[in-house]
């Protein structure tokens, strides 16, 4: 109930002359709304103080309990419990799976990975590369130990979107509600199950809870501290984390603060800016580890076919996330269906520009989306086009944009927990049957020829497994069939080449070891293989010039060093085939290989 003017005059006129209590007792108010009004004349730093020393409660610490995050965490810790729990469960039946694809190179055929510089890019230390570090130290080649961190971090995920969307919303209906969908949709195995997508679960989890530390902070030093660490974890370890400053100013501004707080916000876009340039220096190196990529393709001569593509196709999946896959080449469409997507973008945009009007709170989420995606939007980036791990956290965006809409139109929450069930129990299945799909790269390969036929790395992949299978001439098929689909695959001609080398055709491997090294310089195993067949056939000074530029691309590989040191023996080289040994050495001290050659006989 509003206060009176007699009320107001009475309150001003006495509150500091007489008891608190007894001065609203006596003009007929509760203390709370007298509070209330003394906070619009006074401020929060004056009414807290006066109020600490005229009454025997204190205000200052008496708040209310949604700017209290342990509070806060502790009085939903039930429903906390049953989100971590259901989580668990649906990916149980994923923790046993094997490593695919990078995980092969990243933790399995890492020559660095006993070394802690692998944590380190440049001057910057990757949390998540030191902690594959440390479990490879403890766990070795245990791929469970590795997957269990993905799903710890999807489980802190689910809780921050709790706790934040509460925070925002004041309603524990639309934060569970999200929170839960969060959880167990299948578009979210890619950065759960596969250990390689795991920057963005672990990037996601610090970008979250830097904004959640941030919006409970209310000028305390530590939580603020606490904040600004975990924004800068979240730029060191993801690539995609540099949108974080933006969705910062996006927060604020969905809460009217944006002139207020802008001080605020200077340490975070320093850290920002520092970080930006530190990756933007980095997209050229990563546009030559990507060389499978098609950088030349239409979506990436076209930013704006591209942009419509990828955000329609990502609301897809979200809706109906039936048909998942590693690689999404399936994205040729006719005239119509082009035109329908892009009528369904500028709806949405539409609906971004309505929120931005009538409700700031939406805008926020609804923009989260496209902020989250941008930078795999653009071709600049070297990314694909659609690729189930950029929508991790843009996801978050949609899911509690449609809890916020479904709670508004139907109010009796009987009918919201059904549909919350009903819709559950299906996303629930599909992530456990999409687990499946990820136990060990045969699974893996043969489930994505089923959803993308057309994509050159998976008919690369099969390759590889026919040939680890000893079906040659079925693996010959797959890679001619991946060099069909994209002319100048190196790595297509590489293992082509592999395959003729291991069945005695050794002119047809050199053909094709030349044509991967012609596509792709950075193939060192090419130029190695290819001196391996010119050491048989005597060429020695041919095999030491492939060996020299295998070395010269990969320099850090004690084992190259080594076979760069036998090839210069066999060419009559001893004293610089000495100084490869060494330096194999001094790469690897532990290395047998390279201690034998000094041992005597």
């Amino acid at each position: 109930m509003a206060l009176s003017s007699k009320q107001k005059t009475l309150l001003k006129k006495n509150v500091k002359q007489k008891s608190f209590s007894d001065v609203c007792a006596g003009i007929g108010i509760s203390e709370k709304e007298a509070k209330k009004y003394l906070l619009r004349i006074w401020g929060n730093k004056k009414t807290n103080k006066f109020l600490h020393r005229h009454t025997s409660i204190n205000y200052s610490k008496s708040k209310d309990s949604n700017n209290n995050l342990l509070k806060e965490i502790k009085e939903n810790k039930v429903l906390i419990a049953i989100l971590s729990a259901i989580i668990f469960l649906i990916y149980a039946n994923s923790i046993n799976n094997e490593f695919v694809s990078d995980d092969i190179g990243t933790i399995v055929t890492n020559p660095n990975i006993n070394s802690i510089k692998i944590a380190f890019d440049g001057w910057i230390l990757n949390i998540r590369s030191l902690g594959i570090y440390i479990t490879h130290l403890f766990f070795k080649e245990t791929p469970a130990f590795y997957r269990i961190q993905n799903i710890v971090f999807h489980i802190l995920n689910s809780i921050g979107i709790f706790i934040l969307v509460l925070k925002i919303f004041k309603n524990k209906l639309i934060a569970a509600f999200s929170s839960f969908l969060f959880a167990v949709h299948p578009l979210q195995t890619e950065s759960v199950i596969w250990i390689s997508g795991g920057p963005y679960s672990w990037g996601t989890s610090f970008c979250l809870w830097s904004l959640i530390f941030y919006t409970f902070s209310n000028d305390k030093f530590k939580m603020k501290g606490v904040s600004l660490i975990m924004y800068y974890i979240a730029l060191s370890l993801w690539n995609q984390a540099i949108v974080l400053f933006p969705i910062f100013m996006t927060l604020e501004f969905s809460n009217g603060n944006i002139k207020k707080n802008w001080k605020k916000l200077i340490p975070y876009l320093l850290i920002f800016l520092v970080m930006f340039a530190h990756r933007l220096g980095n997209v050229q190196e990563r546009k030559g580890v990507l060389g499978i990529i098609d950088t030349e393709s239409a979506y990436n001569v076209n930013p704006i076919a591209r942009v419509t593509v990828a955000t329609t196709e990502y609301l897809k999946i979200i809706i109906w996330p039936k048909y998942l896959t590693l690689y999404h080449t399936e994205l040729s469409f006719t005239k119509n269906t082009y035109i329908f997507r892009a009528i369904i973008l500028i709806m949405y945009i539409g609906t971004l520009v309505y929120s931005l009007i009538k409700n700031k709170k939406i805008f926020f989420w609804l923009s989260l989306y496209l902020v989250s995606l941008s930078p795999s939007l653009t071709s600049f980036t070297a990314s694909w086009v659609v690729a189930e791990r950029y929508a991790y956290m843009a996801s978050i965006g949609i899911y509690v944009s449609f809890a916020y809409l479904l709670i508004k139109i139907i109010k009796k929450k009987e009918i919201i927990y059904i549909i919350l069930i009903i819709l559950l129990i299906p996303l629930s299945i599909r992530t456990v049957v999409r687990n499946r799909d990820w136990k060990d790269q045969d699974t893996l390969w043969l489930a994505t020829a089923k959803t993308s036929p057309s994509s050159p790395q998976n008919h690369n992949n099969l390759g590889d497994l026919y040939g680890r299978r000893g079906d040659n001439q079925k693996a010959i098929e797959e890679f001619k069939k991946a060099i069909e689909l994209k002319p100048g695959y190196g790595d297509a001609y590489h293992n082509l080449a592999n395959t003729y080398q291991q069945i005695e055709k050794k002119d047809l491997a050199i053909e094709n070891f030349t044509k991967a090294i012609e596509y792709n310089p950075n193939l060192w195993q090419s130029y190695q293989n290819l001196a391996i067949i010119y050491l048989e056939r005597k060429n020695f000074n041919e095999a030491v010039t492939l060996m020299e530029k295998a070395v010269g691309v990969n320099p850090n590989d004690a084992n190259l060093r080594i076979d760069f040191g036998i090839a210069l023996i066999s060419a009559s080289e001893e004293e610089r085939a000495k100084e490869q040994i060494l330096k194999a050495l001094e790469l690897d001290p532990q290395n047998e290989r390279a201690q034998s050659f000094f041992q005597k006989p």
